[in-house]
């Protein structure tokens, strides 16, 4: 029932290509970004949200999850950027609003792919950088 047509949505997203460094004229910063490839459709389910709530010593915590089910094999991974509910206008090769969703994790199965994703916020822009490990 999940992969019925009329229970799709268009979901917009994009692939991690790779990082390049930073430059200030001639000279490396030493910060990277990352770089992304086109921006790709699919039509999916997705389901609806399961929120938790949670009282943490530096603030409240909440967490947003949804999960998307598409029909056969997907090349999404952990590391794509993904749109719902929102069009990601292209100006200049660049997405005029950011990416509203993570991906947690992608489970493939038989006939289906199962991705966990988690709602970000949206003051991390489009390109936001990579984190220290």
């Amino acid at each position: 029932m999940r992969l019925l047509e009329r229970n799709k949505q268009t979901i917009y997203y994009r692939n991690y290509k790779s990082i390049k460094p930073i430059r200030d004229g001639s000279l490396e910063t030493g910060e990277y970004e990352k770089t992304y490839g086109s921006i790709n459709i699919v039509r999916a389910y997705v389901k609806s949200a399961v929120g938790v709530n949670s009282a943490e010593p530096f603030g409240d915590f909440t967490s947003k999850q949804r999960t998307i089910y598409i029909e056969g094999s997907s090349d999404i991974n952990e590391y794509s950027q993904i749109w719902v509910g929102i069009d990601p206008t292209l100006v200049d090769g660049k997405p005029t609003v950011p990416y509203n969703f993570d991906v947690i994790g992608v489970a493939q199965g038989l006939n289906h792919t199962r991705i966990s994703i988690r709602k970000v916020d949206k003051t991390l822009g489009i390109d936001t950088p990579i984190p220290s490990i």
